[in-house]
């Protein structure tokens, strides 16, 4: 990716795991733009949903193709590049072919199942943060030498010049 470590406040992966063959190394950058205490959106399909079974049923099934990862796995990816996951929400729970056909009720569906929420969301929204240790500057305790003082030697050629040969 074409910015540097550590620069941006907030990465927003949409659907972008979902699509590449080697998603773990796909978070990894992602994770290494984020600067400390930043976070990192990811938005993906789940694999164990409505819509991650249709995928398989190609091509009746109106989910796009892709290898989609389901949420604890991603947690545990998360985990081991230092973020701490702090929301996970879900939304499209009814299969694909009802969203298109019954919009109205598929919304009103899930709008009661993500306040309860149910396993089973077609696509799910992550927000992570990257966590980073407490530093304390540890400042140098400076005091004065109490008693005596230390003799400092003053310079003998005082007034004498110094010729080259």
């Amino acid at each position: 990716m074409p910015f540097r470590e550590n620069s941006l406040d907030c990465v927003v992966a949409h659907h972008v795991l979902d699509h590449d063959e080697n998603a773990h190394q796909c978070l990894r950058e992602a994770a290494q733009m984020v600067v400390p205490n930043g976070y990192l959106v990811i938005v993906g399909f789940n694999p164990l949903s409505f819509w991650g079974l249709s995928r398989l049923m190609q091509p009746y099934g109106l989910a796009p193709k892709g290898h989609y990862l389901s949420k604890t796995r991603l947690m545990d990816w998360l985990t081991l590049l230092g973020y701490r996951v702090e929301l996970v929400s879900g939304c499209q729970f009814l299969p694909p072919i009802i969203l298109r056909y019954f919009p109205k009720f598929s919304k009103v569906f899930d709008r009661v199942c993500s306040r309860l929420r149910l396993p089973g969301s077609g696509v799910y929204v992550l927000l992570a943060r990257k966590l980073v240790a407490g530093r304390t500057p540890i400042r140098p305790q400076w005091r004065a030498l109490s008693g005596r003082r230390i003799p400092v030697a003053t310079p003998s050629t005082r007034g004498v010049s110094v010729t080259s040969r």
